[in-house]
């Protein structure tokens, strides 16, 4: 076996998470990141129908910024 040593840790999650504390913070909390999509990532009324056999049918996400 090979010896293995983490020197450090970066994150990057929906809901504004940038660091392992507020990561685990959130998970800790039951946090839920997952909102609206936002217009200027991707404009989700131009295609969302909620029929799930046309188009989109979907207009929420756990989006990166």
């Amino acid at each position: 076996m090979v010896a293995v040593a983490i020197i450090g840790i970066g994150c990057r999650f929906p809901g504004g998470i940038g660091d392992a504390e507020s990561f685990w913070n959130f998970v800790l909390h039951k946090g839920d990141a997952v909102a609206d999509i936002p217009k200027d990532r991707w404009d989700a009324d131009k295609y969302y129908d909620p029929d799930p056999d046309t188009r989109a049918g979907c207009i929420h996400a756990g989006v990166v910024f």
